[in-house]
């Protein structure tokens, strides 16, 4: 299988998988020179997802690790692909999981925000808007820069979210599982993660079944294929409030 993300958000739903010890061989793919798709256009997203699974090796199903790609272009590239495409996408349904007494709220980027497939699962599962939806301009930017990450800009990016004064918070983002333990610590609050259904979804329509699995990797397009890539890429359990 092959997952594809613009930079390393997708990384969360590998490791997910990963954790999974189950017999496939992955490829990850990513764009990191055009980083973040948050305020691309939606044709250039659907030309920069045909190029990334033109030069992929054949696989029996991709893995459309991001929430703003997967409501930009699945739809469309479902349109006659031989192969299986997996998405994510803002876990709206979660609603009717919660307590009725919790304010639930939703992180995710600015293209995410104003998707029509968000109108869509808004209407569908959350037609009374009980959850606070709360686009971050530049949160999956700042975890994008993983090697010199700024804690100081994430809290400043977060601090809408706690000005809400929410219960929960859905991460509409796959860029922000990567941070969980902070975001969780700095706003006291659970989040809700929703890689562990899609991955629940993925192997059992894959039918994966226990084994090793072999993980290929490259961050731009034009790099050859690396192994072993160690995860996680951040580490924010031991970061200081």
């Amino acid at each position: 299988m092959a997952i594809i993300d613009s930079g390393i958000g997708g990384t969360s739903l590998l490791g997910e998988i990963l954790s999974r010890e189950l017999s496939c061989e992955i490829y990850y793919q990513a764009d990191s020179k055009n980083v973040p798709y948050g305020e691309k256009s939606q044709e250039f997203m659907l030309e920069r997802m045909r190029t990334m699974i033109d030069l992929l090796p054949p696989v029996e199903a991709i893995i459309i690790a991001c929430n703003t790609l997967t409501v930009e272009t699945i739809n469309i590239l479902r349109q006659g692909s031989t192969v299986e495409l997996f998405g994510v996408e803002p876990f709206i349904k979660y609603i009717h999981k919660a307590n009725l007494e919790e304010k639930v709220g939703l992180i995710l980027t600015p293209a995410t925000y104003r998707s029509q497939r968000l109108k869509n699962l808004i209407e569908l599962y959350d037609c009374e808007n009980k959850i606070t939806i709360i686009p971050l301009v530049k949160l999956a930017l700042l975890i994008e820069d993983y090697r010199h990450i700024n804690w100081e800009e994430i809290k400043t990016e977060l601090n809408p979210v706690k000005d809400a004064k929410l219960d929960k918070l859905i991460l509409g983002c796959t860029h922000y599982p990567l941070i969980k333990p902070f975001i969780e610590a700095y706003l006291g609050l659970e989040t809700i993660d929703p890689n562990p259904a899609v991955v629940n979804h993925i192997v059992s329509s894959l039918k994966l079944e226990s084994g090793e699995s072999s993980v290929f990797y490259r961050f731009n397009l034009d790099e050859k294929w690396k192994e072993n890539l160690e995860l996680p890429l951040i580490d924010s359990k031991g970061v200081k409030l």
